[in-house]
């Protein structure tokens, strides 16, 4: 299988889209089981790309309920507790 910076490109656009591994796979024409393998293996660049993708796009929605959050929005308030509460729960 070879993958192009265009097609890592694409895969990391569109998992900051939320879509689904299956999803991608389709849109980027992998093989679904060869696309989760490289997905499960933390060396290869789908995995890297992907998770990039979708970490960067959650910060960046994160970032926008804070702002949120602190200009008084009672809906984003209890969205950002959850996000203080996880993280406390995950402190070593």
């Amino acid at each position: 299988m070879e993958i192009t910076q265009n097609i890592l490109e694409e895969i990391e656009v569109l998992a900051g889209l939320f879509m689904t591994p299956k999803a991608i796979a389709i849109i980027v024409e992998i093989d679904y089981d060869d696309f989760m393998d490289a997905l499960e293996d933390e060396t290869s660049d789908i995995h890297k790309r992907y998770y990039k993708g979708a970490y960067t796009a959650e910060a960046t929605l994160r970032k926008s309920i804070i702002k949120l959050a602190n200009q008084g929005s009672s809906p984003a308030q209890e969205m950002a507790r959850k996000y203080v509460d996880k993280q406390r729960d995950s402190e070593i």
